[in-house]
């Protein structure tokens, strides 16, 4: 499998995630309280399949306008880097609506999210300066599903919890 058939790849789970998050948000309560704090993780879910998708497409755009791949990975990875931090900095304001809807997530994993993050940026970074390479991009593309993996899971478990 090359690079633009794993990239097309990627974009098929992003769009089906999409589709997950409609079905999330119709089952979820109205309160105020909880409905902005839903509001908060669906952008991030949004944010998360729109951003791989255009992160994976950019890449196959650039692939196909005979881009060099050192150059491919290194734009890639910017943008990567671009849409990750200000994707924290809209998650970084909006923490405590989330934890005060219960739907935040406990201080370890948190933590485990955000240095898993950090990491993956540093990772981008290095890529830019130093690699230029396809794997760190992807890398950073799987970790972005995780993440809205587990954005998902707790949309559905709030759901759960309320229906009780």
């Amino acid at each position: 499998m090359d690079h633009v058939d794993v990239l097309y790849n990627l974009s098929e789970v992003a769009i089906t995630l999409a589709g997950f998050i409609a079905i999330a948000t119709v089952l979820r309560a109205r309160n105020a309280t909880v409905a902005g704090a839903t509001r908060v993780r669906v952008i991030n879910l949004l944010v998360a399949s729109f951003g791989i998708l255009l992160l994976a497409q950019s890449a196959v755009a650039l692939l196909h306008a005979n881009v060099t791949e050192h150059t491919t990975w290194q734009i890639a990875s910017a943008l990567w880097v671009a849409i990750t931090i200000a994707a924290s900095t809209y998650n970084l304001r909006n923490h405590s609506m989330l934890v005060e809807a219960g739907m935040g997530l406990p201080a370890v994993l948190n933590m485990l999210q955000w240095l898993t993050l950090l990491a993956v940026v540093v990772l981008q970074v290095a890529n830019i300066v130093l690699w230029a390479a396809f794997w760190p991009f992807m890398v950073g593309l799987i970790m972005i599903l995780v993440v809205a993996g587990i954005s998902f899971t707790i949309i559905v478990l709030q759901f759960v919890k309320e229906s009780d």
